[in-house]
């Protein structure tokens, strides 16, 4: 402050808005206040630094409220690297930054400005903030800054932007472990990340290659972090690793092993084999096998039995026999007879086995009883054949 001069700048009571700027100019000019201080005290700045005053322009384009185009973004200080957060303004005679309630020292600040084609008065400002500006501050609302920017119409603030460290704890809260899944069931492999800001993503491995999860429609990544395969296939088996990232680092957690069992399946019964008794009550036998699907990998065999019997009856055999023989036919014209007999006394039955020798019995007829064999032949006139009259007599 200068010597000599008593500096006061009050805004009550003042008939007009345009007034203001007026005034602050005077305590600058008078009193040698810095920007920054006048800032702390009134919500405008109506000029720059001293030896500048004549820099502004009071053209009609810069009597309107600044309008910011480039605001301080939220962001993370990775490590020990320092972070810039810029802002811009038009029109602006002056931009500072204010962090956590304080305004930043002139000197803290790199500004650029710059005047339009339309007199138009553009200023930038940056600033650094290190790890060390944002742990040392224990506010609860966070370490946080936003920009100031006035004009001879007064002044506006542009967002609030919220800078944190970076960071990834080293632990998984879980990880996942050696599972065993049948397979076509659905199974989780539980992972939990680190704590972490910003939040990690969690990605998993299998056999050390990436898992792209939108390719795979049967695998999601639950919000914890889990990754769930619905039915399961013996493609699936293998290692799994779940990993967790964020701009802090990169960390991989302890490999879990999937194995993925087929339990076996009994086939359909086979066809009943025949009765094992030829004659009477016996047991006839069907068989399964443990082939549908044939158990893998520890999967559990079939339950129940492989050989189911049950009682049959075999109606036994009946072989044939013959009956008694007939009387003799009477003697035929060549001086023979016959008599029979059949294979009904009885009838082959159930595979039994027929009458042996011959159905049927010829001899002669007494000897020296048969007449000549004699026949009568008749033709006509004109040798045609017209009567046969045969004519024997065996007589006994």
């Amino acid at each position: 402050m200068r010597s000599g001069v008593r500096c006061s700048v009050r805004r009550e009571n003042m008939p007009h808005s345009w007034i203001i700027p007026f005034v602050a100019l005077l305590g600058f000019i008078l009193c040698g206040d810095t920007l920054a201080e006048t800032a702390e005290t009134l919500d405008f700045l109506p000029f720059p630094e001293e030896g500048a005053e004549n820099a502004y322009s009071f053209s009609e384009a810069n009597m309107r409220l600044p309008v910011f185009y480039v605001e301080p973004e939220d962001t993370f200080i990775v490590k020990n690297s320092a972070i810039t957060l810029t802002c811009s303004a038009a029109p602006a005679s002056q931009l500072l930054f204010k962090c956590n309630g304080n305004v930043l020292k002139d000197k803290q600040h790199t500004t650029l400005e710059n005047i339009d084609n339309d007199g138009v008065q553009h200023v930038t400002v940056s600033i650094e903030v290190s790890r060390n500006d944002v742990e040392e501050y224990f506010g609860l609302d966070g370490y946080w800054c936003e920009c100031l920017a006035w004009s001879l119409a007064g002044s506006t603030k542009s967002r609030r932007a919220t800078i944190n460290v970076a960071y990834l704890r080293k632990s998984f809260k879980r990880e996942p472990f050696p599972t065993e899944a049948e397979v076509d069931s659905t199974v989780e492999l539980q992972c939990l990340p680190p704590a972490g800001n910003p939040l990690p993503e969690v990605f998993w491995l299998k056999d050390g290659d990436l898992i792209d999860v939108a390719r795979e429609p049967s695998l999601i990544i639950s919000s914890e972090g889990s990754l769930i395969i619905s039915q399961v296939r013996l493609s699936d088996a293998g290692n799994f690793t779940c990993g967790a990232q964020n701009i802090a680092r990169r960390l991989i957690s302890e490999t879990a092993e999937l194995i993925v069992f087929v339990n076996g399946g009994w086939s359909s019964w086979g066809q009943w084999s025949g009765c094992n008794s030829k004659c009477g009550r016996g047991v006839q036998r069907r068989t399964r096998t443990c082939t549908e699907p044939v158990a893998l990998n520890g999967g559990r065999q079939c339950r129940g039995d492989a050989l189911q019997k049950s009682d049959c009856t075999t109606m036994c055999p009946v072989n044939g026999a013959w009956t008694m023989w007939s009387s003799w036919s009477t003697c035929s014209p060549d001086c023979r007879q016959h008599r029979r007999r059949t294979c009904t006394n009885p009838g082959p039955a159930n595979g039994g086995k027929s009458c042996r020798g011959e159905d049927l019995s010829t001899q002669n007829c007494t000897a020296d009883l048969c007449r000549e064999h004699t026949e009568a032949i008749v033709f006509d006139n004109n040798g045609e054949l017209l009567q046969r009259d045969p004519s024997n007599d065996c007589r006994v």
